[in-house]
């Protein structure tokens, strides 16, 4: 039962309310006890007080003695507990009000007889295990020492006061503990449920039931959460019903058939290849959140973020897929217009400056003076540009350069990239331009050069990949002026 976030959430919050409540019951008993106790003290002392000053003048004349045992007797009676008035000497008692735990009292004087003011404590008496207050103070007159006046009574009633405190602060603690068990499940439901929510719907999207959404969710990141898989759900489903109206146009003509049919074949091997992992991610960390294996909420918050990053990943892959797919059907618009090269390459180069610090790269423009104006679509060929300096940072070492060039070539304008990794086989030099080709260190999705080689066909250019003899390779293309 513990697996699951929500009971974990509901005992948390209850524990917490526990220790809260428990704390502030401890407090709060042990604020009340001293409260009682000192008031009970100061009561005490200023009997005791009351009673060295009537006793102090009778000290000196032994014929008054009687009268000092009435006192200690009247006192004694007052305070509920034993008065005991000593003489000079030490251990002279001259009254006393009972004779229990006499040889105790006579050693608390005789100690007591060396000190130096008044002394309190907290005790218990022999016969019976209940509080006691005892207060000793000395009676002095001019000439020195007169004598002592030793009081010591029960604190009445206070075991069962406190115990009332005791009996109230745990009736307490399970009224909280119970209004916070009630509180705590409503609580854990608002967090559990959506995310339960969240992980059944990517599951299914997962096993193909495209057109399951997730209910509106608040705001927040589990909101966002939900957001995002809708998101990739619609975009997973558009491009399917793109694939299928494609097909259908496909398949008015036989003489398309069999290249439609593979082409659907080649699609879902590697679309499902490169589509499952990240999906699979993301469920996995849905549902470590759903079942409570991320325990902290640092820990939610990690699955979120990565669960996030993994939708956004799969995203853009769709939206390149969709672009692929544009390309396939002959329906991808361009708009022709004059454009610069130099302003072609610095247009793909300024959207990569932060990206090139954070790896430690630094890129060279070498653009040849007085190249001729093209007529291209200039967001295209920038996109075009841009995958390859992508594709050059990936597999560039930190501290390298990476050198794009536009150079003359006859009636056209040759547009390369050259970077310092480990190159590519020879054998994949035309391989590379291929869809989801993915060999090598750096490999991205494997679509950013078949992208690049779609918006150079469709401008009638070509493109191309060698190898440098000192190392790295150069990815560029050949447009027509």
């Amino acid at each position: 039962m513990f697996r699951s976030i929500f009971w974990r959430l509901v005992a948390s919050q209850v524990a917490i309310a526990l220790f809260a409540v428990a704390a502030a019951g401890v407090l709060s008993y042990r604020l009340f006890r001293n409260h009682y106790l000192a008031a009970a003290e100061k009561e005490v002392i200023r009997i005791a007080r009351a009673l060295a000053e009537q006793a102090a003048p009778m000290l000196a004349d032994p014929k008054r003695h009687g009268e000092i045992a009435t006192i200690a007797r009247t006192a004694g009676e007052v305070v509920g507990g034993r008065v005991c008035i000593f003489g000079p000497d030490a251990g002279a008692l001259l009254a006393a009000t009972s004779e229990e735990g006499g040889a105790q009292v006579r050693r608390a004087a005789a100690d007591y007889g060396a000190a130096d003011g008044l002394t309190v404590e907290r005790v218990t008496s022999n016969c019976e295990p209940r509080l006691s207050l005892k207060v000793e103070l000395p009676m002095n007159g001019p000439r020195g020492r007169l004598g002592a006046v030793l009081v010591r009574a029960p604190v009445a009633g206070t075991e069962a006061i406190l115990q009332s405190v005791r009996r109230l602060s745990a009736l307490t603690a399970l009224a909280a503990g119970v209004a916070a068990f009630g509180l705590s499940l409503l609580v854990s439901q608002t967090i559990a449920s959506p995310l339960r929510r969240i992980s059944q719907v990517s599951a299914r999207i997962g096993e193909g039931q495209l057109a399951t959404r997730i209910a509106p969710l608040p705001g927040g990141e589990i909101g966002d959460l939900a957001v995002t898989v809708n998101h990739m759900a619609e975009r997973l489903q558009a491009l399917f019903d793109e694939l299928s109206h494609e097909k259908a146009m496909l398949l008015e003509s036989m003489a398309k058939e069999q290249r439609l049919e593979q082409m659907r074949r080649n699609f879902v091997a590697n679309a499902s290849h490169q589509l499952r992992t990240p999906l699979t991610s993301a469920r996995g960390f849905l549902e470590a959140l759903a079942d409570g294996t991320a325990g902290t909420d640092q820990a939610r918050r990690r699955c979120l973020r990565v669960a996030l990053d993994q939708l956004s990943r799969m995203q853009t892959l769709i939206e390149k897929l969709m672009d692929l797919s544009r390309f396939d059907a002959g329906a991808a618009h361009l708009e022709f217009e004059p454009a610069r090269a130099d302003a072609l390459v610095q247009g793909a180069v300024s959207t990569f400056e932060p990206r090139l610090s954070e790896a430690g790269l630094k890129l060279v423009t070498e653009i040849q003076p007085g190249l001729p104006v093209l007529t291209v679509d200039g967001t295209r060929i920038v996109e075009a540009l841009g995958n390859l300096i992508d594709n050059a940072i990936r597999v560039s070492p930190a501290g390298g350069a990476i050198v794009v060039a536009g150079q003359g070539d006859g009636s056209a304008i040759r547009f390369s990239v050259r970077d310092q990794g480990p190159g590519v086989l020879d054998a994949d030099l035309e391989a590379v331009w291929e869809r989801f080709y993915t060999k090598g260190p750096g490999a991205g999705m494997g679509l950013g050069l078949a992208i690049v080689k779609e918006i150079v066909s469709a401008h009638g250019g070509e493109v191309f990949a060698r190898n440098e003899e000192g190392g790295g390779a150069v990815f560029g293309f050949r447009l027509s002026v």
